[in-house]
C-alpha cells in the first residue's frame, strides 16, 4: 500500500489540486476534486454496465486483457528506448 502511495506522488490530479488549493483554499479544491472523481467514476460504472449488456463477459475480459498486454508492452519498450538502454 505504501508503494502505491509513493507511485501516486506527482500524479496530474494531485498537482492540479495543489495548484487550486493555493488559489482557492483547501476546502474548495478538495470538494472540487471529490466531485470530479465521483462524476468520472459514476460515468465509468454506467459505461461498464452498458458495455457488459452488449458484449459477453468472457469476450470482454479477453479483449481487455489483450489491450492491457499491448499497452504494457508499448510502455516497457518505448520506456526503455527513451532512457537509451537499448
Amino acid at each position: 500500500m505504501l508503494l502505491v502511495g509513493f507511485g501516486e506522488i506527482g500524479d496530474k490530479s494531485q498537482i492540479f489540486v495543489i495548484s487550486q488549493s493555493s488559489i482557492q483554499g483547501a476546502l474548495p479544491a478538495f470538494l472540487g476534486a471529490i466531485s470530479a472523481f465521483t462524476l468520472i467514476f459514476l460515468l465509468t460504472a454506467i459505461f461498464g454496465q452498458q458495455l457488459i449488456k452488449r458484449i459477453p463477459k468472457d469476450k470482454l475480459l479477453k479483449g481487455v486483457s489483450i489491450i492491457f498486454i499491448i499497452l504494457v508492452t508499448y510502455q516497457i519498450f518505448f520506456g526503455i528506448l527513451s532512457y537509451g538502454i537499448l
